[in-house]
């Protein structure tokens, strides 16, 4: 909550200040309030013994890098950089003018702050340095020059500021972002600082939440691999189809491996967990997952056990705590099941969007914190991958385990009973790896004279919606109602992008209206591939061998089906029904 500045006042009055612990505030501008704020929030955090603050203002910003890289060297410090650190002509106090300024100095004088800001984290390796941009608002706009000659002093000194705030963070420095936008145009003038009451609250209170947080610091990140690691399915586009570039549907992505980059160097742990072959996946860091090797994790997981025992065997594995550790992830579901199972651990989605990246990196950044670094933590993932050994093979949990968290997605299934004519039906069974029973592939013609030459054929489609959006068309079933009397399934692709959602209960529920059957004939194939259709057979009592049949009575399908309907609480519609069945 924040502070108001009669409260930080009364706070700072007479706190219990530490013999060792201090903060260094540098910046080039007079900090007035910034600085109250900052020793009340330290007050409100660490009572007991609060680190004194360290302050430097006005005309002091040689003095501080000096101090702060010899006699301060290891404490931590707070940066707070203002335009006119670039060039002393962008600033509102100035009396130049941007237009007497070149673009070229600008850039000069931006590369000589950039070397000596480099320098000094360089001497500074190990303490923890944090860094607060100024906003656009903070540039002059009184100059009476025309907008061109202003706009290119401008944009120079922006880019100049993103190339230096990159490389602090490449040095180490943890980027805190910017302060409010607004300018504080009367302090400026009068005192020197161009800082609100607001901005100093929020940029002492951001500082000390990342510095002393109310948790430890992680020392893991483990995250999921399609959708997180990269924009695609590998099981369904291939890896062809897998956006992982710098450009277009990858760019976010390829942006978020290398921050990762950055976190393994500054001696926090990666690991991946994913519900996938591992065969198919780790020739696919060869060819897409730059800048991130498969030398950059200290261990994986790559199985079809629930993800919950994928993170219990990995920070096993790995020696370190659950409460240490988050765990990024594109499925609710498994982010539900994992927080359920694991209380202690920090369960993040991966974002959909711009703002919730830049949220998502400002979080872990502020998590992994900037602990000193030492040369044994910097081997930490070496070590571990020497040495690891695996833990025994942990049970699986239930398949009903995810179903308590259903209902929150708002499942919406449209089933067609007759999809024989729906493009998508031949491409999902083309496509589908994982959960597909055999392996077989159809042409349109196959297809079609299968239609045409079987008795009573069928092939059953489901639609899926949930909160979050329209998967499309996810689950088809083709067959033929046999002579004697069973249902023959020839074959059942679910799309991995709905596991865990009892889409394929409720398909199979469907195949009981389409005549009086009395059990369900499949033959299962093991292609080395579709190890979840082997599971979804299993749940049925049915071990079988590769490539023999097998017979599921109806009852048996009905119970599940029913089941799946209570406990996900979807809404199922069938096409051309009279009705809208509301389960």
């Amino acid at each position: 909550m924040a502070l108001l500045l009669r409260e930080a006042l009364q706070l700072v009055q007479s706190p219990q200040l530490s013999p060792t612990q201090r903060l260094a505030l540098v910046c080039s501008f007079e900090p007035l309030h910034l600085a109250t704020f900052l020793q009340a929030h330290l007050v409100q955090r660490l009572p007991d013994e609060t680190p004194v603050l360290i302050r430097f203002g006005y005309d002091q910003l040689e003095r501080a890098l000096e101090e702060t890289a010899t006699t301060l060297r290891a404490s931590p410090a707070l940066l707070c950089l203002a335009w006119d650190d670039l060039h002393t002509a962008l600033s509102w106090r100035s009396r130049s003018g941007l237009g007497q300024v070149e673009v070229a100095d600008v850039d000069a004088r931006s590369e000589a702050l950039r070397r000596r800001l480099s320098a000094w984290l360089a001497k500074r390796s190990g303490a923890e340095t944090y860094v607060i941009l100024p906003p656009a608002a903070w540039l002059p706009t009184h100059d009476p020059q025309p907008a061109p000659a202003l706009g290119a002093v401008a944009l120079a000194a922006t880019r100049a500021m993103a190339q230096l705030a990159e490389e602090l963070f490449a040095g180490g420095a943890r980027i805190l972002g910017r302060s409010l936008e607004a300018l504080n145009l009367r302090d400026l003038l009068q005192a020197g600082c161009p800082l609100t009451l607001e901005s100093s609250e929020e940029i002492a209170r951001r500082l000390v939440e990342a510095a002393w947080p109310d948790r430890g610091r992680v020392k893991a990140v483990i995250v999921d691999l399609d959708g997180t690691l990269w924009s695609g399915v590998l099981a369904e586009d291939g890896p062809d189809g897998i956006a992982a570039g710098p450009d277009g549907k990858g760019a976010a992505f390829y942006l978020f491996r290398k921050f990762l980059r950055k976190l393994k160097a500054q001696g926090v742990l990666l690991a991946w967990c994913s519900k996938n072959n591992e065969s198919d996946v780790l020739p696919l860091f060869d060819q897409v997952a730059a800048p991130l090797s498969i030398a950059d994790f200290a261990a994986w997981e790559c199985s079809w056990n629930a993800k919950s025992v994928g993170i219990w065997r990995l920070t096993d594995g790995m020696r370190i705590g659950t409460q240490d550790v988050v765990v990024i992830d594109d499925n609710p579901l498994e982010l539900a099941d994992i927080q359920r199972t694991i209380p202690e651990i920090r369960a993040w989605r991966t974002p959909r969007d711009a703002a919730g990246w830049q949220t998502l990196w400002r979080q872990l950044q502020q998590a992994c914190g900037a602990w000193r670094i030492g040369e044994e933590d910097r081997l930490r993932t070496e070590i571990i991958q020497r040495s690891l050994e695996l833990i025994g093979a942990m049970a699986e949990l239930p398949v009903g385990a995810l179903l308590a968290d259903l209902p929150s997605l708002q499942l919406e299934v449209t089933i067609n009973p007759n999809a024989f004519d729906d493009p998508r039906s031949l491409e999902l069974i083309n496509k589908t790896n994982q959960f597909n029973l055999n392996g077989e592939r159809l042409t349109s013609e196959q297809l079609s004279q299968f239609r045409d030459r079987m008795r009573e054929p069928f092939c059953v489609s489901a639609r899926l919606r949930d909160r979050d959006g329209d998967f499309g068309t996810i689950c088809v079933a083709i067959g033929w109602m046999g002579e004697d009397g069973d249902l023959h399934l020839r074959n059942l692709v679910l799309s991995c992008r709905a596991f865990g959602r009892r889409v394929e209960d409720l398909v199979l529920d469907q195949l009981c209206a389409l005549g009086a059957w009395s059990h369900l004939a499949i033959r299962y194939i093991d292609t080395g591939k579709n190890e979840p259709a082997r599971r979804f057979l299993a749940r049925f009592g049915i071990e079988t061998e590769s490539g023999q049949k097998a017979r599921i009575a109806r009852e048996q399908i009905e119970r599940v089906a029913r089941e799946a309907r209570e406990q996900s609480a979807a809404r199922v519609r069938v096409l051309n029904a009279p009705t809208v069945a509301a389960v």
